[in-house]
């Protein structure tokens, strides 16, 4: 994990290609920056070329769970790729908080 956010922000560089062989070692990152106190977590995806829909999910059920320790996921998601796209269709982009970079979701109040 690195912390290159505000204080109380965590960000965690998930992998190229996040799929059923790998989501649960991704997720536990995101979870463990939770149990650490993090009041924000962001779930850097702007690396990641390929994220099947239960990965997804997976980061839907994270945020009900970031909400429930009263703290924030936020995705980092680069414009214009195949996460991007699944993302807007399973409408995940309405119901997380979705930037287009690492930086615009550190930023974000």
């Amino acid at each position: 994990m690195t912390n290159q956010a505000p204080r109380g922000t965590t960000v965690v560089p998930l992998p190229d290609e996040i799929d059923f062989s790998n989501a649960a070692r991704a997720y536990n990152r995101l979870y463990t920056a939770l149990a650490d106190g993090a009041e924000v977590v962001i779930a850097d995806l702007s690396g990641t070329v390929f994220c099947d829909i239960w990965a997804l999910r997976g980061l839907l059920m994270l945020h009900r769970q970031a909400a429930v320790e009263t703290a924030q996921l936020r995705l980092a998601i680069s414009a214009g790729g195949q996460v991007e796209r699944v993302a807007e269709l399973m409408g995940v982009d309405r119901e997380l908080n979705v930037y287009a970079s690492v930086s615009e979701a550190a930023a974000a109040a």
